[in-house]
This record gives structure tokens, sequence and C-alpha cells, in this order.
């Protein structure tokens, strides 16, 4: 693959990463038993980092085992950090800190914004916001 390829898809991934944490948020509001929240998103969202992890890896010069692949799917919200830290040392704890940020405010906007439209400002004052 060509570097400049590489970046984009990097880029792709991570704004991918943040759509999917929306759409969530949208499908718990509207739906919270919903069998797409049970296994449609985990799976995405896992995958979509994994695959982050893999291109960035490549970026660096530091392509990572398979088996890592494979550990970083299913632990991903331990791995991801680690491998942050890890190929990035200080600079990783920082991405850390702002994509966890990031995300966790992506998912509590989203969700709130479809609460409101979805059943009206009434909504909230029940829940005493």
């Amino acid at each position: 693959m060509r570097t400049d390829y590489q970046w984009k898809l990097r880029r792709l991934l991570l704004v991918s990463l943040y759509v999917f944490f929306g759409a969530s948020a949208i499908c718990q509001a509207l739906s919270p038993r919903s069998l797409l929240l049970a296994f449609v998103f985990p799976v995405a969202i896992a995958s979509t980092v994994t695959f982050w992890c893999v291109v960035d890896s490549r970026i660096l010069g530091r392509p990572m085992l398979r088996v890592l692949q494979m550990l970083t799917f299913f632990t991903w919200p331990i791995a991801v950090p680690l491998y942050l830290v890890w190929s990035r040392r200080l600079r990783g704890v920082g991405l850390v800190f702002l994509h966890a940020l990031g995300l966790m405010a992506t998912l509590f906007i989203v969700f709130y914004v479809t609460i409101v439209l979805a059943y009206g400002p009434a909504i909230l004052e029940h829940y005493g916001l």
C-alpha cells in the first residue's frame, strides 16, 4: 500500500469510529434493547479500532503480528490505549485521554439530542435534567 493511501485510510477509520459511537447512541436512545446494539456495533467498533491499529503500525514501519491483531480485536478497550502509549510514548497518553473524552462526548451529546428530538423536551424534566 502507498503511504498517502494509508494516511487517508487511517483518518477514515478514525472518523468511522466516531460515527459508530454516534449511531450507537441513536440506537440506544430509540431502542435500548435492540439486537443491533448487542451485536453489530460492538463488532463494528472492535473491527474499526483494530484495523486502525494495523494501518497505523504499517505507517510507523512496525507491522502488527496477526496474533496481536486478534488480541486487539477482543480486548480493544485495553489494547488500543496500550498500543498508543507504546507507539507514541507520552504523546500517546494524551491521545488516549483526548479520544476517550471525544468518544464519550459524542456518545452523550448524540444520545441526549436524540432523546429530546424523539420524545420532546419534557422527557428531560421527567429525569430531573
